[in-house]
């Protein structure tokens, strides 16, 4: 596990990915002795000098702060298990995406990007949720103005009914 830490914070692509994003974070100042210090920094994570205590904040900073050890996981995977060939502006830009995704779900958006969508929905039923789920997508295709839809999913009961009421649906 110290191998992971300080791959994750002291050597130099790591250290690069950090510092590439332009947000003024910097791991070296921050005193890390461990993996528990780690996961201290994705849940109560520092917030900028001069911000007050926000929730919102707080959470925003916690995504970024555990995409980020995700992207620098990953890194070094592809570097053991492929061989070093990769490109730190293309991950950069990539980790910079998927943060903005992940940021726009926070702040309740729900066109997150050209080729996806995502809504969070605060259900607890699966069921109704992906009912829901199918229902937006088509909301969403007809918005469009899509002609040919394929609708995927794992439950066979809403299937079986578009399938027979798709005249209706559409």
């Amino acid at each position: 596990m110290n191998q992971v830490f300080i791959y994750s914070f002291t050597t130099k692509v790591p250290k690069a990915i950090w510092f590439g994003q332009g947000w003024g974070f910097r791991p070296g100042s921050i005193p890390l002795a461990n993996c528990l210090d780690i996961v201290k920094l994705v849940v109560t994570p520092p917030l900028p000098h001069g911000s007050n205590n926000n929730r919102n904040l707080l959470c925003k900073m916690s995504i970024q702060i555990a995409l980020t050890l995700e992207c620098i996981w990953n890194f070094r995977n592809s570097i053991v298990h492929s061989g070093p060939h990769s490109n730190l502006p293309i991950i950069l830009k990539g980790l910079e995406l998927r943060v903005a995704d992940h940021l726009a779900l926070v702040e309740g958006v729900d066109r997150v990007s050209d080729n996806a969508w995502a809504r969070c929905v605060d259900m607890d039923d699966s069921v109704i949720a992906e009912a829901f789920a199918i229902k937006w997508a088509l909301e969403l295709a007809k918005e469009e103005s899509f002609i040919n839809i394929i609708v995927e999913s794992d439950s066979k009961i809403y299937i079986d009914f578009l399938e027979v009421n798709s005249a209706i649906c559409c």
